[in-house]
């Protein structure tokens, strides 16, 4: 069964998942990846609390008060998460308060866009605590993991929005959105989901990349065309891991000069 971030890890660089899973070569940790790695655990855990937030919105508060309730709930989820993290963060001679003080605009922006939500929806239906919580929507779901013999695939999805009619998948982003559309990485990877989720709940999903720093948001189509590549990649992942063949790649400088693994690869050589 492969896991769905293989895809991904292919569709970037082929030669990079051999390394890593084939021939069994594991990555040097790069600060960069410590810290993606210690933001996006804090953005699950914000999210994970929402329902706890919101149960405690009473009519006595207004929106900011609402808003001050999410911004320091995801403040101490912060600083918890950074504090875990302290040991290798020190190894990198990162201080502990610069990386919480470059989160603290993302966590801002998230808490005060949920806030926005909760406040308007409350308004609507005329209703707090946790009669809130009963009747809002969407309602999330956290790291859930799903599997499928028949897709042969697994995997973890960040985020799960639940509505009455359909469910939707949102892979949470630290990093830049492109121009136009989406990265041709998280494209595979959000079709693989979709299949999944798609498969066990058996409800319509749709899909969207939350580029959570940028505060932008973009929706996918999942078309016969994604469904196919999908397929295409996951069978060309099986073939490289049973036969260990060596796929093929061109070098490309960009991506080759910022690789962990550039000095194990033969490309390279």
């Amino acid at each position: 069964m492969i896991p769905v971030n293989w895809l991904s890890k292919y569709v970037y660089c082929p030669m990079k998942l051999y390394l890593e899973v084939v021939a069994g070569i594991k990555p040097k940790l790069e600060l960069r990846m410590l810290l993606g790695t210690i933001g996006h655990s804090i953005l699950l855990k914000a999210f994970a609390q929402d329902e706890k937030i919101i149960s405690r919105y009473s009519p006595e508060m207004d929106q900011n008060s609402l808003f001050s309730s999410f911004w320091k709930r995801y403040l101490d989820i912060a600083f918890v998460e950074l504090t875990k993290q302290k040991p290798e963060l020190s190894a990198f001679n990162i201080e502990l308060l610069d990386v919480f003080d470059s989160m603290k605009p993302i966590l801002q922006r998230l808490a005060r866009l949920r806030s926005k939500e909760v406040a308007v929806f409350a308004s609507s239906v005329n209703v707090h605590g946790k009669q809130l919580t009963k009747l809002i929507y969407p309602k999330y779901q956290v790291n859930l993991k799903l599997e499928s013999d028949r897709l042969q695939l697994k995997g973890e999805i960040d985020l799960v929005e639940s509505y009455k009619d359909f469910k939707q998948i949102v892979d949470l982003k630290l990093s830049e959105p492109p121009n136009y559309g989406l990265w041709p990485t998280d494209q595979i990877q959000l079709g693989a989901y979709t299949l999944l989720l798609r498969e066990i709940t058996k409800q319509p999903v749709k899909a969207a990349v939350f580029y959570v720093k940028y505060g932008n948001r973009k929706s996918i189509s999942i078309n016969p065309l994604l469904e196919k590549e999908v397929y295409n990649v996951r069978d060309r992942i099986l073939e490289m891991t049973t036969k260990r063949n060596k796929p093929e790649f061109k070098i490309n400088k960009q991506k080759c000069d910022s690789c962990s693994l550039a000095e194990h690869c033969p490309l390279r050589q």
